[in-house]
C-alpha cells in the first residue's frame, strides 16, 4: 500500500470522529445558550417580585384627621366655660361659668372628717374649729385653671369679725395672697379682674387674738368660677390612632384651623405627643395663633418622634385650644381643625411571589 494510500483511509476513519465531537460542541453551546435565558428570564421575574413584596411593606402613608362635629369635640376635655352646645359643631366661649368641684382633692390643717364638707354643695354642713389659731383649708383642682375670675363661699351662720385669706399656687409651695374676705350672712365674695390662674387654693384664717368663745371660723360651701377664657383638649388618642397596631406615626405636619376672632377675642393652639393614657415626657409647645405649616419642623424639640419616644407609644398628638374674650361679651369661634401626619410599617423578611 503506498504512502497516500495509506493516509486516505486514515482520514476517513478520523473524520466521522471530527463530525461527533463538532457536533456535541455545537449542542453544548445550545444548551449553554439556552440555559443562560432561562436564568435570565427567570432573574427578570423573581427579583423585581421580591422587591415590589418588599417595597409594599415598607411603604409610608400620609394621613389627615379633622375634628370637626360636637361628638369630636365631646370627646376631649373642656374646661368650665367652653361653650359646646350653642352652636353644635363649634367651640365657644361662656362669659362665665361654675367650675366644678366635685371629686376634687381637700385637705386642712384640723376638723379632718368634716374637709369634704366645704365642697359637697350642702350650706348647712360646714368644716371649721372655734379657736383662734390659724386653720386652712386647701383644695387641689388638679391642674393649672385658668381664668378663674370669681371665687364666693357660702355661710349659714357667720361672724363678720372673721377675716378669711383667698391664696393661690401652682406648686402648693408657693402662694400668692389674692383678698381677704369676712364671714357674711348668705355669701361672702372675691372678684378677680384680670382674672387669675391656680392649681391649689388655700383659704387660710391666721391665728387671731379673742375672746373665749368668739374665735375660730367656719366654710360651709365654696363655688369658684371661670370667665373670659377657657380651654379645650383633643383625647390622648383622638390624633394619631392608625387603625394598624404595626403603622405608627414618624412625623407631623401641618396643622390647619377654621376659626372667628372677633373683636377683643383670639384663639391660641399648643401641642404635645402622649402615649394613649395621655402621659407625655415632653410636654408642651408655647401657644401659637392660628395655622402651623409645618409641626415638626416649628417645634422640633417637643414633636420629633423620637426613637425613644416610639418605643414609650409617645406616638400621638394632643391639641388644646385656648379661647379668650377681654371684653367679657364678645366671643371667638373654633369649628374644626385638620391635622396631616405620615405613617410608616417595619419592614418584613422580602418575599418573593
Amino acid at each position: 500500500m503506498t504512502i497516500r494510500a495509506a493516509l486516505n483511509r486514515a482520514a476517513h476513519r478520523l473524520f466521522p470522529l471530527f463530525f461527533i465531537f463538532k457536533y456535541n460542541e455545537n449542542m453544548i453551546k445550545n444548551v449553554f445558550i439556552i440555559s443562560s435565558i432561562i436564568v435570565i428570564l427567570l432573574m427578570a421575574y423573581v427579583l423585581p417580585n421580591i422587591h415590589r413584596k418588599n417595597i409594599e411593606k415598607t411603604k409610608s402613608a400620609s394621613s389627615t384627621i379633622g375634628l370637626t362635629s360636637k361628638a369630636d369635640w365631646d370627646a376631649g376635655n373642656s374646661s368650665a366655660a367652653v361653650d359646646l352646645n350653642s352652636s353644635s359643631g363649634d367651640i365657644k366661649l361662656l362669659s362665665e361659668a361654675e367650675i366644678s368641684l366635685i371629686g376634687r382633692t381637700t385637705s386642712a390643717s384640723t376638723d379632718q372628717s368634716n374637709k369634704g364638707k366645704v365642697i359637697d354643695g350642702d350650706i348647712d354642713t360646714y368644716w371649721g374649729e372655734n379657736n383662734s389659731a390659724e386653720i386652712w383649708w386647701k383644695i387641689d383642682l388638679g391642674s393649672e385653671i385658668e381664668g378663674i375670675n370669681k371665687m364666693r363661699m357660702y355661710n349659714y351662720i357667720a361672724d363678720p369679725g372673721t377675716v378669711w385669706h383667698f391664696e393661690t399656687s401652682s406648686d402648693d409651695n408657693s402662694y400668692s395672697d389674692q383678698g381677704t374676705f369676712a364671714e357674711a350672712y348668705q355669701y361672702s365674695q372675691l372678684t378677680f379682674s384680670p382674672t387669675i390662674s391656680a392649681r391649689y387654693i388655700r383659704i387660710r384664717k391666721p391665728e387671731e387674738i379673742c375672746m373665749p368663745g368668739s374665735c375660730g371660723g367656719t366654710l360651709h360651701n365654696f363655688l369658684l368660677y371661670q370667665g373670659g377664657i377657657a380651654t379645650h383638649t383633643s383625647a390622648s388618642t383622638q390624633i394619631g390612632s392608625t387603625g394598624d397596631a404595626a403603622r405608627y406615626v414618624v412625623e407631623y405636619q401641618g396643622f390647619d384651623i377654621n376659626e372667628t376672632e372677633p373683636a377683643n377675642t383670639t384663639i391660641d393652639y399648643r401641642f404635645q405627643l402622649v402615649n394613649s393614657s395621655g402621659v407625655s415626657t415632653s410636654g408642651w409647645t408655647a401657644w401659637a395663633s392660628g395655622d402651623v405649616a409645618n409641626l415638626i419642623i416649628s417645634y422640633p424639640n417637643q414633636l420629633t418622634i423620637t426613637q425613644a419616644k416610639k418605643d414609650a407609644g409617645e406616638t400621638y398628638l394632643q391639641v388644646q385650644s385656648r379661647l379668650t374674650s377681654t371684653d367679657g361679651v364678645s366671643t371667638p369661634t373654633l369649628s374644626d381643625y385638620t391635622v396631616n401626619y405620615h405613617t410608616n410599617k417595619p419592614p418584613n423578611t422580602p418575599v418573593g411571589e
